[in-house]
């Protein structure tokens, strides 16, 4: 038998490689944060010189638009998670005695970007459109650790569960996909179907930052959310201009112009965003899932020799 002192000197080449590695991407992440936040910077400076009585002004929302209290869209209602006893709000549409069909949206986003899918689906199964935790109508706690990965897939869990579902076809874009691809190798057993859209799974995004570090200048927005206050001020500025862009915006935007959302429908999207702390919870997903130890280390059981993923389907 193995002692533990000669346990811990083999494996000390492995955890100074990865303290090695932690300190690496904490200055890859960062620097990549100040280099945005100049770039940032400049162009608040470069607005405001030719506007600067616009610039820092922007408007709080006193009433839900229009678009939100659509009885066409679906039901609203709430639920309590049971681990975190926080209340969600989520929007269902369809018999709840069919398959449940969870949709989890992104940043930064709420139930309504899945406004056609709950109506399309609907005749087949219980579709559902839940706000995240600190999204749309749904708990924002201010503590940046309840943002962790671990609570934030406890809140789908528990979801499905007060739903009065065992499992479900999971759906997720950008952050709710990032999200559907950890509660499915998490919980195999309570996803049926996985379709994920704009989201890599995991293990193949890091593998791709830690082979190329320059692939985190792509996700340069990510690293500069790491800053305090100054990403609020910056999405909030000239009346959430920046967060505009990200769903009307040439390069981010819908491109079919058919389809591209209207004011009254932008609306539906700034009225939570725009209220105090509006901006700070979702902002907070990205914190908390960069500051994660690359050195932390866990020991397997047997539990964890075998796992098995379900169907996927990439959109």
């Amino acid at each position: 038998m193995m002692s533990n002192s000669l346990m811990q000197l083999l494996l000390l080449p492995t955890r100074l490689s990865l303290w090695i590695l932690s300190f690496v991407y904490y200055i890859v992440v960062y620097g990549t944060a100040g280099i945005t936040a100049c770039f940032v910077l400049i162009r608040i400076a470069c607005t405001g010189f030719r506007d600067p009585y616009g610039i820092f002004q922007w408007t709080t929302r006193k009433k839900p638009p229009a678009c939100l209290q659509d009885p066409a869209l679906g039901d609203h209602a709430y639920l309590k998670g049971r681990s975190s006893g926080l209340r969600f709000h989520y929007v269902s549409k369809g018999d709840h005695r069919k398959p449940l069909m969870l949709f989890l949206h992104g940043f930064p986003e709420n139930w309504y970007s899945w406004r056609y899918q709950l109506k399309e689906f609907s005749s087949h199964f219980h579709t559902v459109a839940l706000d995240l935790r600190g999204c749309g109508d749904s708990d924002a706690p201010v503590e940046l650790e309840e943002y962790s990965l671990e609570k934030l897939l406890y809140d789908i869990r528990d979801t499905i569960d007060e739903l009065g579902h065992t499992s479900c076809i999971l759906v997720g874009h950008d952050w709710g996909g990032m999200l559907a691809w950890h509660f499915a190798l998490e919980r195999p057993d309570m996803v049926q179907l996985l379709l994920v859209m704009n989201a890599p799974h995991a293990a193949s995004w890091l593998d791709a930052v830690l082979r190329r570090p320059s692939h985190l200048l792509r996700s340069g927005h990510a690293c500069f959310f790491q800053l305090p206050l100054l990403p609020e001020i910056a999405l909030s500025l000239q009346d959430f201009m920046l967060v505009r862009s990200l769903f009307c915006g040439k390069n981010t935007g819908i491109r079919n112009k058919e389809i591209r959302l209207t004011e009254a429908q932008l609306e539906g999207y700034l009225y939570r965003l725009s209220q105090p702390g509006g901006l700070t919870a979702p902002l907070n997903y990205f914190r908390s899932l960069l500051r994660f130890k690359t050195h932390t280390f866990t020991t397997l059981n047997e539990s964890h020799a075998h796992k098995y993923t379900p169907s996927f389907v990439s959109l």
